[in-house]
């Protein structure tokens, strides 16, 4: 449901910092990335480019690899990888 929320502000909000508050972002600054986000974006890239799913391959292919937050937190949901940071932590909360 959270991730449906965030999706209206902006499909790809977990890929803008500035949309998932301050933890997210560095100090001082409103849109640059915190390093703990940019460690779990690299992880998430890397888990995106070993995934299987259909719906995964479809963004890929269709969208030019980029799933929606509201996938991608089902997606997290269902192979049952979250972690506490990151912006699905956020999203979790």
């Amino acid at each position: 449901m959270l991730g449906h929320e965030l999706g209206r502000i902006d499909p790809l909000a977990h890929l803008q910092p500035e949309y998932l508050g301050p933890a997210e972002r560095q100090v001082g600054s409103d849109t640059e990335s915190s390093p703990t986000y940019m460690g779990w974006l690299k992880r998430h890239q890397k888990e995106l480019a070993l995934a299987r799913e259909g719906f995964v391959a479809h963004h890929k292919q269709k969208c030019g690899g980029q799933i929606p937050v509201r996938s991608m937190v089902r997606r997290r949901h269902m192979v049952g990888t979250t972690s506490s940071h990151g912006p699905e932590a956020c999203l979790e909360r």
